[in-house]
């Protein structure tokens, strides 16, 4: 059996769940760790990061190096 759900009914359950968690007493308990694990391939990864810019020491430190 396979259930068709629209982007819209998915989030909508993500967040129930979410919320639900966050009432939860004991929400890391092991009863809930496949409710979990299914609540992460419901939803969609996030963008990684942009890498970190290097650092460049601004003009007026290299001024006061200079002394």
């Amino acid at each position: 059996m396979q259930i068709e759900l629209s982007p819209e009914d998915i989030q909508a359950l993500i967040e129930y769940a979410r919320r639900k968690f966050l009432e939860e007493r004991w929400p890391l308990s092991p009863e809930l760790r496949s409710i979990r694990a299914a609540l992460g391939k419901m939803e969609p990864k996030p963008e990684p990061l942009p890498a970190p810019k290097p650092y460049v020491p601004s003009t007026l430190a290299m001024r006061k190096k200079r002394r």
